[in-house]
């Protein structure tokens, strides 16, 4: 129980910092930046073609945000991936993220935006 519960409050600070963070944007629009920004860093830790003009990009956008929204960003990450560890550890791979946008209700069915929840991805032969 303890496992779980401790997925389940780092999915909740994520959503909360995420919260906190639109404080002058839109969820969505945070969300977005949030993952581009993510992005950016794995792939700048490993991958140096075009690293520069995703800095640029990376810099562009936290730039957007006031000093104390821009600390958000680092722990949202930290918490994904130690919500994606405790998973690995317990349950096995789940998508947290897809969790995420859905509890931030920024799916869309009007666009035909529907996502399949985990239980259902996982066929037992």
């Amino acid at each position: 129980m303890v496992k779980t519960q401790a997925i389940t409050d780092h999915k909740k600070e994520i959503l909360n910092l995420i919260r906190e963070t639109a404080y002058t944007k839109d969820v969505a629009q945070v969300f977005n930046d949030w993952l581009e920004m993510a992005a950016i860093s794995i792939s700048n830790t490993v991958d140096f073609t075009h690293r520069e003009s995703r800095e640029q990009r990376y810099l562009d956008i936290i730039k957007s945000y006031d000093k104390q929204r821009q600390e958000h960003f680092p722990k949202m990450l930290a918490h994904l991936v130690l919500a994606l560890d405790e998973k690995a550890k317990t349950t096995g791979p789940e998508d947290v993220l897809g969790v995420i946008f859905h509890e931030l209700e920024l799916h869309d069915t009007y666009k035909g935006q529907f996502f399949t929840p985990q239980p259902v991805l996982i066929l037992k032969f």
